[in-house]
Order: C-alpha cells, then structure tokens, then sequence
C-alpha cells in the first residue's frame, strides 16, 4: 500500500509540469468570479467582546488538514480511548478556566464548541461550506455550513456536524458497529445597524455525544502489555458488548450577546448564557464479565444501571468597555445561577455565584508589543489572576488560580460508587515564558514552564485488583517543570522539518498524583508548494509523534473519569502518518495514511491502559466552499 501511495504521489509531480499547455482550460479565470474568500467575511463574540480586529476574510488553508481526529487536532497533548470522538484527558496540566461550581464531568468538553467560538458571517452571496472524512474503513465525519445576509444588517446561519466512529477491536459487525455517534446542529444569527453602533449576536445548539464503551481490551492468556496486540494473543473487551454500556452527554446551550457603543472610548454590553448538561451513563444488562471490570462487589444484585447527572447554568454579565488610545479595557459583573439534579442526592436549585472582573490590553507598541492584565474575582473568596507580555521578541505570563472543588467529587452516591467528601479548594500558581529566535531558514522557540499544584484533586484506584475509583485530594504540593523548543527548519522555501519537544520532571511531596511523560516529541517532515497563481497548494510529507514510556491514567466508563493506576506501562512508541494534502481553488482534500509504521517492529501501541491507538487504515478527506 505504501509503495502504491507512493508511486501515485510521484506520478502526480511528474504530469504537473505537463499540464502548463492546459493551464488556461484548467484554471479558467476568463469568467470573473464576483463572490468569493474576499466577499465573504466572518466575526465571532469573543471579537467583539474583547474589541479585536473586526471581520475577517474567509481562509481556506492546507495547513495540517490530515490531522482531522480531536487527538491530533491538539497536537496529541490529549489521551482518548484509541478511536476519535472518545473521552478525552490532558497529557499535560492544564490551568483551570472556571474557578465556580462545576458538575466535575469533562471528558467530552473538547467536543462541544462554545458559543464564543461561533463564526457569525458577513456574505454577499449565500455561503457554503462543507467538509467530510471516510476513515477507518466505515467511519466518517461530516460539517456543513450556510450562511447568508438578507441585508447589510441581518445575517443568519446554521451548521450541522455528524460523527459516526466504529469499533476497532472486537466489533460486533463490520462495518456498522458503532464506537461514537453524535449528530449537533446550530442555529445563528447577528443583527447591526448601520452605523454598528448596536450589535446583537444570537445562537442555539444541541449536541447529544454518545459513546458505546467497551472498557479497553483484555487477553486471556496474560501476555506482557507489549504483546497483547500481536496476532498470539487471545483479546476481548473488557465490558461485554451485548450489555449495552454507553455513556453521552447532551448539551442544549443558549447564547445572547449585543453591545451599544456610544463612541469607541465607552461602550456597554450584556451576555446571557443557559447551559443544561446532562450526563448519562446505562447499561441494559450486565454480565459477570462486566460486573467484574465496572465493579463487582457494588453490583452483585443489580443487573441494569441508569446513572444520570443534569446540571443548568444560567449566566448573566453586565460590563463597560473601550479604546482609550492604545488601551482596552473592560470591567463586568456577572451573576451564574446553577440547579443540579442527581439521583439519591438532594437537589440544588438556585445556587448564586457572583463575579466581578477586569481586563485590560495595553499596545505597547504597533500590535507587535501587547501588555495583558486582568482578574476575575468570585465573592466566595475564589479568584483567577492572569499578567501577560506577548511581544516580538519574548513572551511571559503568571497565573494564579483558586477554584471550587467540583459537585462530582464531593458528593457522589450510586449503586456503584458512592463517597462523600469535604475537600478544599486547590490553588494553582503558573509561571510560563518562551523566546523567539528568527533566522533566515530556521525559527526556534524555547520555552519553559514552572506550575504547582497546591492540595490537588484527583481519582485513584484503591488498590491492586480494585476496580472502584473514587476520588482523593494530596494534602501538599506538586511542582511542574517543563522544558520545551519549537524548531522549524524551511530549506529551498518549499522542504519544511515542524519539530516540537518537551521535558517535564514533576518534583515535590505530592509529585504522584500527576502522571506525566518525561519526553514529548512531535515531528512533521513534508513538501510544500503554491502554482498557479495562489489557485493550487500541494503538501506532502510524514507526521510522526512519540513520547516516553509513562503510568498514563486510565478511564472508568461508570464515573467518565481518569484515574490513577499503577498495573499498567503505555509504553513508548512512534506514531507514523503519510499525508497529502491539496487545494485547487475553493476545493480541498487530503489523502493520508493512518499508522504506516504498525508491525515495524510492534504491532501496534496503546494510548490509555487497556485502550489501544489506531491500526494502519487509509483516511479520505474533502472540503469545498461555495460562494454563490
């Protein structure tokens, strides 16, 4: 199969020059295309929140299109289960965004877009853009977007995404035994006046992103975990796929956003945002092989679980803001109002949490220099401090953060897990800052970290061959120490080597409860070009990631939680993908193929215990836009 890829790709770079005779035929620009990337524009709330640059042009780009599962979207600093759409958890610490009441369920997070993040668009002619992938061999993925303004003051919208992901390991049929499915939709729409001197940014979206667990793979024979993927060894799930295990989350989330700026040194603005969350986990019925894995001694006389979490959040933020001269500032209020339903707890309704902020960006010097200070206060007693210079030469931030225990760890009761907790609240202090070194071939971008976690959170397992997690809190401090460098190299303006690598040593009392891979390493090798007068982009080339071996966490389906383990080493492994991606004017594809490496020497790696990562598969992706 490779060498097949491989002659194509050849083929392809030797009929290229032969086609400057059809040049004219094939990109024909005889007709003039009136409506296009520069006619379309687009703006989001957190732009117009935070007075950034005003609406921008469409970018239809290349750039990494192959690297399409969430894993490799975030640069594989993310664990999933071995198949996309699974539960996700950070490699790496991650500071904590919200520093109120949270349900303490997280793993599908990266999944959900936040309503900030929706692309509101500005088209002189109806906008479509669609994207699919055929992965894995009966698993895709699909995005469509239209979009339109009936005038220069309404523009309306709507997007719908699909994933269906099948089984790797043991399915049931092939193809069709579903891992993932999920099928969101939202709806936006955004109204300004002519001046603009009123905006209002609407939307709504319903995502319900449910996952088939299979709770990893088991062998019978008890191989070392380095051979349990070879042909000898005898594996099966570890939870019995006619019992019907799943887990999801559904999302139904509400946003309003509109401003009036009475003139650019003062405006006004109002946020409304209604979250409900709810989180699910059932099985139908359980076998013993099953009661064994989730935990046997809970569920001995049980034989169906119906475990659920909703949780309603209704924001409100109130604020001033503006540019005096090379100032930004903005000062708010916000009030978040939380209900929360568990079965055999008591209910929470009407929970207050009341905010006051602060936020300023100050251009130092013609957008190159920016000077960040800004605060964000919870009258609990909670808070979250962030100080930031970006500039052209260096880079530095401090952090410092006091946050809530989660509802999800302090108090928890099912048939399957049960424990009530009066934890306090964690503190994290960040300390993070990196160089910027150009040469005429080379950009190298060392940087460093320093983070401790002070009486940190986390789930553990009890102890050896006890399958019940719960949660812990380290009653002192761990220190994070990272070492890092960017090192891209360009030579002859077209042959690129995109090198990223960290050291991480994790020191101090409590230096247990992170589990952190001493060496990281991502590595992409490829050939890239522009023809045609910017109307076709060609890159192809190997992307490559491997990290050393670590005491990954593993993932309780029951509780949608990563814990702590300490029976099981991820080995390991490098991780080799064959690309290529192109562009011919609005039209865009990639070709790639997943895992080239597997047999060489192993065959094949895990990327949480009992989880294996992705056999060798051939993945196709295609994107087209359409301006009229």
């Amino acid at each position: 199969m490779i060498a097949r890829l491989y002659i194509c790709l050849i083929a392809f770079f030797i009929i290229i020059p032969s086609l400057k005779a059809q040049e004219v035929q094939f990109f024909d620009d005889t007709t003039q295309e009136v409506y296009g990337l520069q006619s379309t524009l687009f703006i989001t709330a957190a732009d117009i929140k935070y007075n950034k640059a005003g609406f921008r042009p469409v970018v239809i780009s290349i750039d990494r299109m192959h690297r399409f599962t969430y894993r490799q979207r975030y640069a594989n600093k993310l664990q999933d289960l071995g198949n996309d759409g699974t539960a996700l958890n950070a490699i790496f610490y991650v500071l904590p965004t919200q520093v109120g009441a949270t349900s303490g369920f997280y793993v599908y997070d990266s999944y959900f877009q936040e309503p900030h993040q929706v692309k509101y668009y500005d088209t002189k002619s109806p906008y479509t853009d669609g994207y699919m992938v055929l992965a894995n061999f009966g698993s895709y993925v699909v995005d469509i977007c239209h979009s339109r303004s009936f005038n220069k003051n309404w523009h309306l919208g709507a997007s719908f995404q699909t994933m269906l992901t099948d089984k790797e390991y043991i399915p049931t049929t092939i193809p069709g035994d579903r891992n993932v499915l999920t099928y969101p939709f939202t709806l936006f729409a955004h109204y300004k006046t002519d001046n603009a001197r009123y905006q209002v940014l609407g939307s709504f979206s319903r995502k319900n992103h449910r996952v088939r667990e299979t709770g990893g793979i088991r062998s019978d024979t008890n191989p070392s975990p380095t051979d349990w993927l070879r042909a000898k060894a005898e594996i099966k799930n570890n939870l019995d796929p006619k019992d019907s295990i799943e887990s999801s989350e559904l999302r139904h989330q509400y946003h309003l956003y509109h401003q009036v700026a009475f003139v650019d040194q003062l405006q006004a603005y109002h946020e409304v945002m209604l979250r409900n969350k709810f989180n699910l986990f059932q099985a139908a019925k359980l076998s013993l092989e099953s009661k064994q894995y989730l935990g046997y001694t809970l569920l001995l006389k049980q034989d169906t679980i119906h475990d659920s979490t909703i949780m309603q959040t209704l924001g409100n933020e109130l604020g001033i803001k503006g540019d005096v001269n090379r100032l930004f500032y903005r000062c708010y209020y916000r009030n978040r109002q939380i209900d929360l339903q568990r079965p055999n707890l008591s209910a929470i309704h009407g929970l207050q949490e009341h905010y006051i902020g602060l936020q300023t960006r100050l251009n130092l010097r013609d957008s190159v220099d920016l000077l960040h200070v800004s605060g964000d206060y919870l009258l609990d007693g909670f808070y979250q401090v962030h100080t930031a210079y970006q500039g052209a030469i260096f880079d530095l931030a401090y952090d410092r953060v006091k946050y809530k225990p989660s509802f999800l760890v302090q108090h928890y009761h099912s048939p399957h897990r049960s424990w009530e907790n009066d934890f306090k609240p964690p503190t994290v202090t960040q300390v993070r800052g990196g160089i910027h070194c150009r040469w005429p071939m080379l950009l190298l971008r060392p940087h460093a970290s320093f983070t401790r976690v002070e009486q940190p959170i986390y789930f553990k397992q009890p102890g050896l061959g006890n399958t019940v997690i719960a949660p812990d809190q380290a009653q002192e401090y761990a220190d994070i120490i990272t070492l890092g460098t960017d090192a891209n190299l360009t030579l002859w303006s077209h042959f690129h080597a995109d090198n990223e690598f960290i050291f991480t040593d994790v020191r101090g009392p409590s230096a247990h409860v992170c589990r952190i891979p001493e060496f990281w390493i991502n590595s992409r090798l490829y050939y890239a070009r522009t023809l045609y007068e910017d109307k076709l982009d060609l890159e192809t080339g190997i992307d490559m990631h491997w990290k050393s071996t670590y005491r990954a966490d593993a993932y309780d389906p029951a509780t949608q939680q990563f814990y702590q383990q300490d029976s099981f080493l991820v080995y390991g492994y490098l991780v080799a993908d064959l690309f290529f991606n192109f562009r011919i004017k609005s039209f865009r594809g990639f070709v790639k193929l997943t895992h080239l490496n597997q047999g060489l020497p192993l065959e094949g790696y895990f990327v949480t215990p009992y989880y294996p990562g992705q056999l060798r598969s051939l993945d196709v992706g295609v994107s087209w836009s359409f301006f009229d």
